[in-house]
């Protein structure tokens, strides 16, 4: 079986502050109390689990503007056991092998399913609470947008620029979210970026999951992105002496929200794309460089033979805490 870990991600719910009090006694209270990182048990089975807590970021100008109030974003890592170890469709920067698609897919779940951009399928959209129906599509549209600049954009995965992504999001967040992405394994809880030097084996990363919108009790637009990324890689080093069905693919799960409030009610620079909470897990990687924040194939077994990801881990119906062993 391959050495595998899993990052997490976990925060307050949209809906953690309860439907009957008002937006500022709710925001004030967050600011004054904010929530403790959640201390895991211990792990067991050898198994070594990181999990990080990050804190919504909700800086909202009230329009009666009687007041203004911020909270901040902060990654806060909750040890469970040794810590170790996100402008549409882009091709990746360098491709080895365009070829290679098919054999590095063959015999896994992966085979079939959607390839880059083509697998975010934004829902129908419809009129939610105070948004319409034209606003909700605004909305889920740019999420897609987001998540393939942090996801598939050439320019983040193979360089490591976030340009574009952090251009997606609110203007106050991104100093905050530049930053969360130099914070270790918690960086890839926002965006994928591969070890540097490690190249893509083909521009076909497949992608399988769904999007779905709901409304918050700020009556704000929460926007729930849960996909499968199926990344080929280019395995330096030693030549596998064996090669087992997805040796050479890494898989990361990912589920993340996203927020929408109403522009009228918020200040210009607090308006767009606000990020959320979520978690995240990744399969057939180095542990090492994963809690640094990269992504890159697992070393070989002690017989010389690729190690693959389990099947489970291709499924978006699998909760992203598959447990592994690194």
């Amino acid at each position: 079986m391959p050495p595998e870990d899993s990052a997490r991600r976990a925060h307050p719910s949209p809906d953690d502050s309860g439907p009957t009090r008002g937006l500022l006694d709710r925001l004030l209270r967050r600011s004054a109390q904010p929530t403790k990182a959640r201390q895991a048990s211990k792990p067991q089975h050898g198994t070594r689990v990181a999990r990080l807590q990050r804190r919504k970021v909700i800086r909202l100008a009230v329009v009666a503007g009687v007041a203004a109030v911020v909270v901040g974003l902060l990654l806060a890592p909750g040890v469970r056991g040794v810590f170790f170890n996100r402008s549409g469709g882009g091709l990746p920067a360098t491709v080895a092998n365009q070829s290679s698609a098919t054999s590095a897919y063959a015999d896994t779940p992966a085979a079939t399913f959607p390839i880059g951009a083509t697998g975010i399928l934004p829902p129908p959209a419809a009129k939610l609470g105070p948004f319409s129906a034209a606003d909700v599509e605004a909305a889920t549209k740019l999420t897609k947008q987001t998540l393939v600049a942090a996801r598939l954009d050439p320019a983040m995965l193979e360089k490591g620029d976030t340009t574009t992504y952090l251009s997606k999001l609110a203007p106050s967040l991104r100093p905050m979210i530049g930053s969360a992405l130099q914070n270790g394994a918690g960086a890839l809880g926002y965006a994928t970026r591969l070890v540097p030097g490690t190249k893509l084996a083909s521009t076909q990363i497949r992608i399988s999951g769904t999007m779905d919108v709901s409304l918050g009790t700020d009556q704000q637009l929460v926007i729930k992105a849960d996909y499968v990324w199926v990344y080929p890689l280019v395995r330096s080093g030693a030549t596998p002496s064996a090669t087992m069905p997805g040796g050479e693919l890494v898989v990361l799960h990912t589920v993340e929200t996203y927020e929408w409030y109403q522009p009228a009610k918020v200040v210009a620079t607090e308006r767009g794309l606000r990020t959320g909470g979520g978690e995240w897990n990744a399969y057939n990687k180095d542990c090492g460089k994963f809690g640094q924040g990269y992504l890159t194939l697992g070393p070989l077994d002690k017989d010389g033979h690729t190690t693959a990801p389990p099947t489970a881990a291709y499924n978006p119906k699998t909760a992203p805490d598959l447990p592994g062993a690194c």
